[in-house]
């Protein structure tokens, strides 16, 4: 019986220590009851200390329009061999479709012929043909005049050009790259003043090419057909690879604006393509799929899923 007595003390102290560390374990476990208060919500019992609740601010997003129309290769530049020179091509140095700055090399034709052609000349001192031979001399490379894209190749290695024909290379001045769309007139009155900075999307994947409204209703002063209520709008394009003539696309202009919700970046997780935020919901804490847009500085936009006014869990301490 004396060593049931004796044990009685280290009992004691064994259900101590097991109460101080449970205690211990709640402090740090347990999440942060003054965010509770201020969210006027129960503290759920998966909310990790450190997290909090905070509400999704409303955001007025832009919401665009897409106009469909094509691409316009107005200014063109044929190139042709210097009128009486029938030389060979020897090397065409672009393809169709490629992009060239102003005096790149676009055709190079038989230099030897032409030197050939020139000694004999000099040795009958025939001056008529010097002077013509030196300015063919000049001209076997044959470069682009302006920066622009290959439209159309005529010719191939091995060709001779001939005075009268098609032109060996056709390129576009790159600076006449417009888009032409019609649009409302409301929209365009709104969106698509003469200056805006506006966009296109083209089709086949090309991606996104920037623009400059540049004119309504006329195409390098060609009036162009109206339709009742719409606007021909004509954008100037920057350089885009991909872009030729004909291309299609849509012109994004913004049409109307909407309430969706703005919440931290880190309130939302990706699966795959899927966006995740945990929202406080009838009680507890629920996991919601979302349409995330675009970002707003360190905000993300969510266009569905959840509403402004709605509680949804972010990580770390409290900033407000």
């Amino acid at each position: 019986m004396s060593d049931v007595r004796r044990m009685w003390p280290l009992a004691l102290a064994l259900a101590g220590i097991g109460m101080l560390a449970y205690s211990g374990y709640r402090l740090v476990m347990a999440p942060d009851e003054r965010v509770f208060e201020e969210t006027d919500a129960v503290a759920p019992n998966d909310l990790l200390r450190g997290e909090h609740f905070q509400s999704v601010r409303e955001h007025q997003m832009v919401v665009r329009q897409g106009f469909k129309g094509r691409v316009s290769a107005e200014g063109t530049h044929e190139i042709r061999a210097p009128e009486g020179m029938r030389v060979p091509v020897v090397r065409v140095h672009r393809e169709h479709g490629e992009f060239v700055d102003k005096g790149e090399p676009l055709i190079t034709l038989d230099r030897e012929q032409v030197e050939k052609a020139l000694t004999e000349a000099r040795e009958r001192k025939d001056t008529a043909n010097i002077a013509r031979f030196e300015h063919y001399l000049e001209n076997v490379v044959l470069r682009a005049p302006a920066d622009g894209q290959v439209l159309t190749i005529w010719t191939e290695i091995g060709q001779v050009p001939f005075d009268v024909g098609i032109p060996l290379v056709v390129i576009t001045d790159r600076s006449s790259f417009s888009f032409v769309a019609l649009v409302p007139e409301d929209v365009a009155a709104a969106s698509a003043n003469i200056g805006a900075k506006v966009e296109v999307e083209l089709v086949d994947d090309l991606g996104t090419v920037t623009g400059t409204v540049t004119a309504h209703d006329e195409l390098l002063g060609k009036p162009l057909p109206q339709v009742g209520g719409h606007v021909t709008v004509i954008v100037g394009l920057e350089e885009h690879d991909g872009i030729e003539n004909e291309l299609s696309g849509r012109l994004m202009l913004p049409s109307t604006k909407r309430v969706v919700g703005l919440v931290p970046r880190g309130a939302v997780r990706y699966e795959g393509d899927a966006a995740i935020v945990r929202v406080w919901e009838d009680g507890e804490v629920l996991e919601r799929t979302v349409k995330a847009g675009g970002l707003e500085g360190d905000d993300v936009v969510i266009e569905y899923g959840i509403f402004p006014g709605d509680q949804v869990v972010v990580p770390g301490p409290r900033l407000d």
